[in-house]
């Protein structure tokens, strides 16, 4: 019922963002080890309802910040960039029947992007689509 998943991740995340003409997009990855305790609940048959939750580290490996006021991308972790360092919580739940699992997935970063004030903090969510073999 009960199991604990570390893994490794390569991660892309970013956004874009657009006021009065200025319009900039920033895309980071990221080498992320998430640790989940996971809880499966049997619900009839080879179908299962999955819960996970736990802590991740990430560390930001390369990306490029550009915007349409300058004709040079710059990298998005350095020193005029974002910290490299992120960490958070993340959680799931989804559905497994038999071989096949259907889930969402988020996180919530807890670490500010950068030392300004009211810095951004990572927010993601996904879908996930698997196959056990």
């Amino acid at each position: 019922m009960w199991s604990l998943q570390p893994s490794l991740f390569f991660s892309t995340k970013g956004t874009k963002y657009s006021e009065s003409g200025f319009k900039m997009t920033v895309n980071q990855m990221y080498l992320e080890l998430p640790v989940n305790m996971q809880a499966r609940v049997h619900i009839e048959g080879d179908t299962n309802l999955l819960f996970s939750a736990g802590p991740y580290i990430a560390y930001g490996i390369g990306g490029k910040i550009s915007s349409n006021v300058s004709s040079n991308d710059a990298d998005t972790f350095g020193d005029n960039g974002l910290d490299e360092f992120d960490a958070g919580v993340g959680f799931g739940v989804g559905l497994e029947f038999g071989k096949v699992l259907v889930g969402l997935d988020g996180q919530l970063g807890l670490t500010k992007l950068n030392d300004v004030e009211g810095a951004a903090k990572n927010i993601n969510f996904s879908v996930t689509l698997g196959y056990k073999f």
